[in-house]
């Protein structure tokens, strides 16, 4: 009754059910293990619907009641479901994968590329991940509206043998299908490496539901995933976990398969020369400086390389390390991998806001994370590039501006704040030197800014204006050092700089920098669903209640119109 209709708020129906509550009796099914792996899924899901029923028009009891719920074993139960399912889902992937996988032969890998040539990317199904949008709404709603939620996500989970049993086949209404066994030695090993911690479970998660996010479903879940992430990372309880250097976890991410390979770029000045390592992503050509014997003479010359599977399709497993760790390693793989022609700016600038409110709870609490900071800063820069690369392209449907300030205002808070929140002095010195490496994206990128601040359009002129002027400080530490790397380079007669040379010189010369102390780079608007994010919510209940309605195993249509004529009744 409650998925009569696709328009949740149209179904009258529902009336009743805000008029007499039914939030005890699901909070009840939660909370007792027989009813939970019985009906849980179901519960929570018509708890989503009544919770999306009106929810800005009136005073909606079930939003009021699920944010001032203090029931453990309530919410226990609701977060041992979500990772339950989602701990199905990331098993799924992963044997799906391991069949994919290539043998290793010639013939094989060339049979998959000319494969790839002629399969479409493009896909209107559901995918594997958006199958579960009911279930990362709950997650949603759960850590938007309930703060004692956050302790749930730091738990460290039994499998519930009710639950597991009923959810592993199917995560839909319909409970007739019967149930595969569970214990074949692929699907445990797979389940090994898994921890039961939600937020490492929906982390992993979120590693698969990014890679297919070129289609509608697939961009929606991921949307929805980082509006979760959003939400996870403002709250101060929840990133004191991510960030408990006591609190390790071993939580391997899937990475996108590269179809494109590229390799170190060398850099070469008159007087200095860098080994430039490239990220691995997509990208079809790159540029290669290449000085023939005469170091004044340089030339870009674009090398086009064969489309090659150059990164396992399996997972790595890493180190143990907090979760804060694995978050920025996901952020990073997003980064590095979504640099294409549909380029999704809005999950970019998700992305990029997750990182931001991340840094300010270190600079904040002074937390020095033990991460490798340089591959998120070569993963910004070579965002930058592609962005400035490609604007002619981007501008007329994007404003690639307000995304440019917001990676430039994370190297910021680097530049201005990093003192309290970067694991060594060292780090700093690694930071410039990444700057002035790659000083060329900086410059073309305040060119591009200063030419559409002279321009017409009025929006793209404040955004532009707003870059440069983020822009002073990086500016002017590549104005400081470079004179300094070249006299260095001229007084011991060397055309050419190793690192450590240049790092040598930066630390010389910290003394005479001066920089411009930014306000405001460690503050950031606090995420609100309404207004700006109502009408995505709103289209994605409809998408959650026409998949439910679609799996409910309803023979009868006499049955069904009666249904429909319920949800009308006034």
């Amino acid at each position: 009754m409650a998925t009569a209709t696709d328009n949740v708020s149209s179904n009258t129906l529902l009336e009743y059910f805000i008029l007499n509550s039914v939030f005890d009796t699901l909070t009840q099914i939660l909370a007792d293990p027989s009813s939970r792996g019985e009906h849980g899924h179901e519960a929570i899901l018509l708890l989503c619907i009544l919770i999306n029923y009106r929810k800005n028009e009136i005073q909606n009891p079930y939003l009021l009641k699920m944010s001032i719920l203090d029931d453990e074993l309530a919410l226990n139960g609701l977060g041992l479901i979500i990772s339950e399912i989602l701990s199905t889902c990331n098993r799924k992937f992963a044997l799906r994968r391991k069949k994919e996988e290539p043998s290793g032969s010639l013939l094989t890998s060339i049979t998959s590329f000319v494969g790839s040539m002629f399969v479409s990317t493009e896909s209107t199904g559901v995918s594997l991940s958006s199958e579960n949008d009911g279930i990362l709404l709950a997650l949603y709603e759960a850590v938007l509206t309930n703060r004692n939620f956050f302790t749930v996500l730091g738990h460290i989970m039994s499998r519930d043998k009710d639950v597991s049993e009923n959810t592993v086949s199917s995560h839909v209404i319909e409970r007739t299908a019967p149930v595969p066994s569970n214990s074949t030695l692929e699907e445990e090993t797979m389940d090994e490496t898994q921890s039961g911690n939600l937020m490492a479970t929906f982390l992993r998660f979120s590693s698969i539901s990014i890679q297919d996010s070129k289609t509608e479903n697939g961009a929606d879940t991921s949307r929805l995933c980082f509006t979760i992430l959003n939400c996870i990372v403002e709250d101060h309880y929840a990133n004191a976990f991510l960030h408990d250097a006591n609190m390790t976890f071993t939580v391997p991410i899937y990475k996108m398969v590269i179809k494109y390979y590229s390799c170190s770029l060398s850099y070469h000045d008159a007087n200095m020369t860098f080994t430039v390592p490239i990220y691995k992503m997509v990208i079809k050509y790159y540029s290669r400086s290449l000085s023939y014997h005469d170091a004044n003479m340089t030339f870009t010359v674009p090398i086009y390389k064969m489309n090659l599977y150059h990164r396992k399709v399996g997972l790595e497993i890493p180190n143990s390390k907090p979760l804060a760790c694995v978050l920025l390693d996901l952020m990073v793989e997003f980064i590095v991998t979504h640099m294409m022609k549909m380029f999704p700016i809005a999950l970019y600038r998700r992305c990029i806001g997750i990182i931001h409110r991340c840094l300010c709870y270190q600079k904040r609490c002074r937390i020095r994370l033990q991460y490798s900071w340089k591959h998120l800063w070569t993963a910004l820069m070579n965002l930058l590039k592609f962005v400035n690369t490609n604007e002619s392209y981007l501008i007329p449907k994007y404003n690639i501006f307000e995304l440019a300030v917001q990676i430039v205002n994370i190297l910021n808070l680097f530049i201005t704040y990093g003192d309290t929140f970067l694991p060594s002095p060292g780090s700093y010195d690694e930071l410039y030197y990444e700057i002035i490496r790659v000083h060329q994206i900086f410059d073309n990128l305040y060119t591009l800014a200063l030419r559409y601040i002279s321009s017409d359009v009025s929006e793209l002129k404040s955004s532009a204006t707003k870059l440069s002027s983020c822009l002073v400080n990086v500016r002017a530490i590549i104005h400081h050092f470079t004179p300094k790397i070249d006299a260095w380079s001229t007084e011991n007669g060397k055309t050419s700089l190793s690192e450590d040379e240049v790092l040598e010189v930066i630390r010389g010369n910290y003394e005479t920098l001066t920089l411009k102390l930014m306000e405001g780079l460690d503050s950031y608007s606090k995420y609100s669903e309404h207004p700006t994010e109502t009408p995505f919510f709103s289209q994605l209940i409809r998408k959650i209640i026409q998949r439910i309605r679609d799996c409910i195993n309803i023979k009868d249509l006499q049955q069904l119109s009666v249904l429909k004529e319920f949800s009308t009744i006034s």
